[in-house]
C-alpha cells in the first residue's frame, strides 16, 4: 500500500504555506501543490526552496486568485471587473473557451518554472480539472510537461470514465483518489479505518494551515485547515500510517514505479 498526502493550496496565504511546510517537516504530507495565482505564491516558493524534498505541484485554478494571462487573451474566463468568473460545481461542464483555460493554465505553470522549482505534478482548485469539456487540455498540459496527474471523476458516469482510461495512458496518477480527509474526518483514526488494497497507490488530498487574516476572511473551510494541520503534525497519525505497513510516497517516486 503506497500513498501520496498532497497539500492543496500551497500559495494561498502566509499561515497555509507554513502550515504545510510544518505538517512536511513534522509529520506525514510527502508533496504540495503550488497555487501560482495566489496572493502568497512567493512566499511559497521561499519555503519550497528552503526545503527542496517537498515534492511541489501546480494547483491549476480558474476560480481562485489573480489571473496570471492578459485579460484580453482569456475573456471566457473573466466576468466584467476582470476577476475570475464562478462556477457551479455540482455541474461537471463549464461554459469557458478551451483555448483560454490552455493559454491561463500553461501560464500558471510557466510561472512554477520561472520561480527556480521544478514540479512533478498538477491538480486544480475544486477540482476544476476534471469538468468534462476541461479534461482534455488538462491532460494536454500534463504530456507536454511531463506532469503526473490527479484523475478524480466524481460527476462523470460509466460511460464517461471507460472512454477518459485509454486517454491517461503515459501519464503518472495514483490508482486511487481520496478526498475524504475534510470536515468531520479530520483525526488520526481516518488513517486507521481506510480501506486500502495491497498492490495499489493512493493520492490523498489535504489543506493544513495556520489560520491567518486572509483565510478567516476570504474561506469558510478555516478551522477545519488548523485542525488539519494539527492532526498530519500528531505522532499519533504517523504512527497508525506505520503500524498499517502503508508506505508514504510521493510523486516523483510515483513517477518511477
Amino acid at each position: 500500500m503506497k500513498l501520496i498526502i498532497n497539500a492543496d493550496d500551497f500559495g494561498l496565504s502566509n499561515g497555509q504555506n507554513y502550515g504545510i511546510i510544518d505538517c512536511f517537516r513534522n509529520g506525514v504530507v510527502a508533496a504540495a501543490t503550488l497555487l501560482s495565482t495566489g496572493a502568497a505564491f512567493d512566499h511559497a516558493c521561499g519555503l519550497a526552496k528552503k526545503f527542496p524534498e517537498l515534492d511541489i505541484g501546480v494547483h491549476l485554478s480558474l476560480d481562485l486568485g489573480t489571473p496570471l494571462s492578459a485579460g484580453h487573451t482569456i475573456p471566457s474566463l473573466l466576468d466584467t471587473d476582470g476577476k475570475f468568473r464562478r462556477y457551479n460545481l455540482e455541474d461537471n461542464y463549464i461554459e469557458v473557451q478551451p483555448e483560454d483555460v490552455y493559454t491561463e493554465w500553461r501560464t500558471q505553470i510557466e510561472k512554477v518554472y520561472a520561480s527556480g522549482l521544478t514540479p512533478s505534478h498538477i491538480d486544480s482548485h475544486h477540482h476544476i480539472h476534471m469538468m468534462i469539456n476541461i479534461f482534455p487540455i488538462y491532460l494536454q498540459l500534463a504530456r507536454e510537461f511531463q506532469l503526473a496527474i490527479r484523475f478524480h471523476p466524481r460527476k462523470w458516469d460509466e460511460q464517461q470514465i471507460r472512454q477518459a482510461l485509454p486517454l491517461l495512458d503515459g501519464l503518472a496518477h495514483a490508482d486511487h483518489f481520496l478526498n475524504t480527509f475534510y470536515g468531520t474526518t479530520i483525526t488520526p483514526d481516518f488513517f486507521a479505518d481506510l480501506q486500502l488494497k495491497k498492490d495499489f497507490t493512493y493520492e490523498m488530498m489535504c489543506h493544513p494551515a495556520y489560520l491567518d487574516q486572509w483565510i478567516m476572511g476570504n474561506s469558510s473551510y478555516n478551522i477545519q485547515r488548523s485542525i488539519e494541520a494539527e492532526t498530519l503534525q500528531l505522532s499519533q497519525t504517523s504512527d497508525i500510517i506505520q503500524q498499517r505497513g502503508i508506505e508514504l510516497i510521493n510523486f516523483n517516486q510515483l513517477n518511477s514505479l
